[in-house]
């Protein structure tokens, strides 16, 4: 110090380039503050100092995209985004989708087919389980060796029916990685499903009964649907001008 402090001084230090912990919460530890003479005799110290709460690092290019973006398609979903921390090689990826969206067509079983990739390489192993809207993917539990924040992860996600209407789904895609104890890591909980395009009728026909020159008469409209309509739905036909 270039000035002595005075009794009951209030001092305020601003420190740069300190590295917050990985994984988010209040941390381990405390920390201590102690005032010194120049030889280095205590003066004064604090009993203890506790750190604040950390929130989750932010994933980054995150991208969650249907290969078949049509109603009611039955098909894969990529997910795919950068770490902002290292992923523990047991570490979790827990990806919550909205309720509009359904996992192996409403079966009660697990994921199956999942592919997993970390800058590309894939990696064999890796598995997950269904929790309500949410899939849980475990690393493959022999590897020991943590991705490092940049790693560009890639998942597959199969089985996943798109809803049943057109449009942008209501709700939003959480994703978040984890400790294998179930800490967070890293999070996004602001991505918005793309739009879904109408399904597509089958066997589609329109067909005069009366095929005379300007005649008035019967038109037969034939179609199978493709999703679900509601009771109180409509079927509209437009013709030609």
């Amino acid at each position: 110090l270039s000035d002595a402090l005075d009794k009951d001084f209030n001092v305020s230090l601003t420190l740069d380039k300190i590295k917050n912990p990985r994984v988010s919460g209040v941390p381990e530890g405390i920390g201590i503050i102690e005032t010194q003479t120049s030889s280095g005799a205590p003066i004064d110290r604090s009993g203890e100092v506790r750190a604040g709460v950390i929130t989750p690092g932010k994933l980054d290019q995150v991208a969650v995209v249907s290969r078949d973006s049509t109603a009611g398609a039955v098909g894969t979903v990529d997910v795919r985004f950068t770490l902002a921390n290292e992923l523990p090689g047991k570490g979790l990826i827990w990806v919550t989708i909205p309720e509009s969206f359904i996992f192996n067509r409403g079966a009660k079983t697990d994921l199956e087919d999942l592919e997993v990739k970390f800058d590309g390489i894939a990696e064999v192993g890796a598995t997950a389980r269904i929790v309500g809207q949410t899939v849980i993917v475990s690393r493959f539990v022999g590897h020991n060796v943590d991705m490092p924040e940049g790693t560009v992860v890639e998942l597959a996600l199969t089985h996943i029916k798109n809803p049943g209407v057109s449009g942008v789904p209501d709700g939003i895609v959480v994703l978040e990685t984890q400790t294998v104890a179930g800490i967070p890591i890293d999070r996004d909980d602001n991505v918005r499903a793309k739009k879904i395009a109408p399904g597509v009728l089958t066997g589609a026909n329109v067909e005069a009964r009366s095929k005379s020159a300007g005649a008035a008469g019967t038109v037969d409209v034939i179609f199978t649907t493709a999703n679900p309509v509601p009771a109180d739905g409509e079927i509209r036909v437009t013709f030609p001008a």
